[in-house]
C-alpha cells in the first residue's frame, strides 16, 4: 500500500453526537495548531453540524460523514469509525490522532506536526490526559479556556492516554483511541518522553507532559454534564457517565492548570 501523505501530514479522526455547540471550537483550535485534515463521523446527532463547518468542508479540510451508523453499517460507530480511518484514509497522512470532541491537544506555541517529528522512529505517541472538572461553573461559561481546575499527575484519570499513530505502522484500534495494534516485529508506541515501558494498555504511568498532552474537558459545567453529556451517552455501546462520575471527577480535579492557549491565526485552506 502506498503512503503518500497527499492529504496532509496530520489528521484527526473523531466520532461526535449532539456536540454542535462544541465542534467549531475544536476544529478551529486544532487547525490553528497544524492539523491538516479532520474525519468526523456524526453518530445520529439531533442537530448535525454541517452548516457550522461548511467553510472547512468546502475547502477540503473537514470530511464530514453525517450518518455514521448507516455509512459503516454498525450500531456503535466509535471503534469501527477509527478502524475505517486507519484503513481508508491512513495512507494519505503521516500521522493520525484519535480523540474526542472534548479533548484538546496541547503544546502551546508550537505546531503539533513539528513536535511529532520527535517520534518519527516510533509507531505512535501516547498523550496523557489532564482531566478538567467544572471549575465551579454551574452554567456553560463559553469556550473551554474558562476551565482551570484539572487532575494532578498522581490522580487516576491522568493515567489515561490517547494516541497519535503513524498509520503505515498501525493495524487497528484496540480500545477507542487509547490503544492500538501495530505491525508485528516493527515499531512500537512510546510516551511523550520516548519511553515504551510506561505504556500499559490504556495508561501511561507515571504521566508525562513534557512535549504534548491532552486537556480532557470531560465534565465542563454542571449544566452541560447533566443536560447534554449524560443524555448523549457513548459511541461504543458502553454505559455512559452519571452523577457519581461527575462527583468523582470533581473530587479529583484539584490542581490549578493553565487555560487553553490559542495560537496565531491560520486561514482556512492556507498555511
Amino acid at each position: 500500500m502506498v503512503h503518500d501523505y497527499s492529504a496532509g501530514i496530520l489528521a484527526l479522526c473523531a466520532v461526535m453526537r449532539d456536540q454542535r455547540a462544541d465542534i467549531r471550537e475544536w476544529v478551529d483550535y486544532h487547525y490553528l495548531y497544524g492539523v491538516d485534515k479532520f474525519y468526523i463521523f456524526d453518530d445520529d446527532s439531533k442537530d448535525p453540524a454541517l452548516d457550522i463547518l461548511q467553510d472547512y468542508i468546502s475547502n477540503g479540510v473537514v470530511h464530514y460523514i453525517e450518518h455514521a451508523k448507516e455509512f459503516l453499517g454498525v450500531e456503535h460507530p466509535l471503534q469501527p469509525g477509527f478502524d475505517y480511518c486507519i484503513k481508508e484514509w491512513g495512507p494519505l497522512h503521516k500521522w493520525m490522532g484519535f480523540i474526542d470532541i472534548d479533548e484538546f491537544i496541547l503544546r502551546p506555541g508550537i505546531s503539533i506536526p513539528d513536535v511529532l517529528e520527535r517520534y518519527a522512529a516510533s509507531a505512535a505517541v501516547a498523550l496523557n490526559w489532564k482531566v478538567f472538572g467544572s471549575s465551579g461553573f454551574e452554567m456553560r461559561p463559553g469556550g473551554v479556556a474558562h476551565y482551570t481546575k484539572c487532575t494532578p499527575p498522581e490522580a487516576y484519570p491522568s493515567y489515561f492516554v490517547k494516541c497519535i499513530v503513524q498509520p503505515r505502522h498501525t493495524i487497528r484500534s484496540l480500545c477507542v483511541g487509547h490503544e492500538f495494534e501495530y505491525h508485528p516485529g516493527g515499531r512500537v508506541a512510546v510516551n511523550v518522553e520516548g519511553n515504551s515501558t510506561t505504556l500499559k494498555r490504556s495508561w501511561s504511568i507515571p504521566p508525562a507532559y513534557s512535549y504534548l498532552y491532552i486537556n480532557h474537558y470531560q465534565v465542563k459545567s454542571k449544566q452541560e454534564f447533566f443536560e447534554m453529556k449524560i443524555p448523549r451517552g457513548t459511541g461504543d455501546g458502553n454505559s455512559g457517565p452519571n452523577e457519581e462520575y461527575f462527583q468523582h471527577i470533581e473530587a479529583a480535579a484539584t490542581a490549578d492548570c493553565m487555560p487553553l492557549q490559542w495560537p496565531r491565526p491560520r486561514t482556512v485552506g492556507g498555511g
